[in-house]
């Protein structure tokens, strides 16, 4: 009887544990398939570009941004945009986005349910936006959201990360030039838990 309890386990504990580390585990895809998603998406990802005016390397790989950002108590976010209106700010950026805060990885997790203003560059219409999740750093200052566009990432209704800088085909010439963080393309395609996870363990 014990044995066929254990057997009984077994079967069940294997599924689960399958299920666990699929969650976190690396997803590969090939450039073909990358920039498949990146076509896709494109319209939700490239306001991230001109999101924020910040001095920014575009070079850096995911250890030292998360070592820096995580000590420095940076919040990284998943954020949805709730809103998209004209800017009557004298940012001199057409676009204002309501962001809603909806987790917080790492950081101050008081700021999770927090609404905070952001500003982009780039004309898109409100249906591409609102209601779409990112995940990256956040920085409020006097209700003006600072981030990082190299390491922002579109979440799609299946948890996968998209990046305005992701897809190899189009930005191959750029990241050969050292333009573009190279490391952070890598990351599209991958799932937000297994991001999450990185983060947490270079941090």
């Amino acid at each position: 009887m014990r044995i066929k309890y254990n057997i009984f386990l077994f079967l069940i504990f294997i599924p689960l544990l399958t299920f666990i580390t699929s969650c976190t585990s690396e997803t590969r895809l090939d450039s073909e398939e990358a920039h498949k998603l990146c076509e896709t998406y494109a319209e939700k990802v490239e306001w991230i570009k001109s999101a924020t005016a910040a001095d920014l390397s575009p070079t850096e790989e995911l250890s030292a941004v998360a070592k820096r950002y995580n000590s420095g108590g940076t919040p990284l976010c998943l954020f949805e945009v709730t809103a998209v209106e004209e800017s009557d700010t004298e940012t001199g950026l057409p676009l204002k986005l309501t962001l809603l805060i909806k987790e917080v990885y790492c950081g101050d997790t008081s700021l999770k349910d927090l609404e905070i203003e952001g500003f982009t560059g780039l004309t898109v219409t409100e249906n591409a936006l609102a209601g779409q999740k990112y995940v990256g750093y956040l920085n409020s200052r006097d209700g003006l959201c600072l981030m990082n566009p190299y390491w922002t990432f579109l979440v799609t209704d299946d948890n996968t990360l998209v990046s305005p800088y992701g897809c190899p085909l189009e930005n191959e010439e750029e990241a050969a030039k050292g333009n573009l963080s190279v490391d952070s393309r890598n990351y599209t395609g991958q799932k937000l838990d297994y991001f999450i996870a990185r983060v947490k363990e270079d941090g």
